[in-house]
């Protein structure tokens, strides 16, 4: 939604039919920080048609299924495409190039960043709240002569948000998911083993740090 806000033409890929049904009647709505409603160029369970022709691809999964769309994707990439993680958590990147299998002067410029663009929920299929929007976000190039590539990618995209720092050390490392979510998870573990309740908390509206993370947890 913010891409096409931006300008970009912009194709939707999820692997899951359903997913993408959502959006086959409806805009892309965001509320909060961000107020729009869009419509992408391209909805598609179909990776080589969202890919074959993409300047920037954007890779927005939980960092499990960094391999999984790696190899999907890897037969349909070539090395003058930019593929960002957004975010590529820990050594993401390096999965990722791994998992496709390609040389590396025959694989797309990859790079990660350190944390996701917004704090936001999913609140109906095709509605998304934004609570705020990060404006330094760090990024980092797997090969550092594929920096400018990348670079260059992200400002035709009018993606001003993004700082590059040395290199994907600096991305993974820094990564907060582990420090965050990890203790977080496991001091709410009665709300994760009563999954419906956890769910339906979720669902309403929530403040994840004041509501899950309590003074005393």
């Amino acid at each position: 939604g913010d891409l096409c806000l931006r300008g970009a033409r912009v194709s939707l890929w999820n692997r899951s039919p359903g997913a993408i049904a959502a959006f086959a009647g409806a805009p892309i709505k965001l509320t909060g920080a961000l107020s729009t409603e869009v419509r992408p160029a391209m909805l598609t369970t179909d990776i080589a048609e969202a890919v074959r022709h993409a300047e920037l691809i954007i890779v927005c999964v939980p960092a499990f299924a960094h391999e999984e769309v790696a190899r999907a994707a890897a037969p349909h990439l070539s090395p003058d495409q930019v593929v960002v993680l957004l975010p590529g958590r820990t050594f993401g990147a390096l999965t990722f190039l791994h998992s496709t299998g390609l040389p590396g002067d025959h694989a797309p410029a990859i790079a990660e960043a350190q944390t996701t663009p917004f704090a936001c929920r999913r609140r109906d299929a095709n509605r998304c709240e934004v609570f705020s929007v990060k404006k330094n976000i760090a990024v980092a190039s797997l090969r550092r002569d594929r920096r400018t590539q990348i670079s260059d990618a992200l400002q035709r995209a009018k993606l001003d948000t993004y700082t590059f720092v040395d290199n994907t050390l600096v991305t993974s490392m820094n990564s907060i998911g582990p420090l965050m979510h990890c203790p977080t998870m496991l001091l709410n573990v009665s709300l994760v083993d009563a999954n419906a309740d956890w769910a339906r908390k979720l669902r309403a509206p929530t403040k994840f740090y004041s509501e899950f993370i309590t003074p005393r947890i």
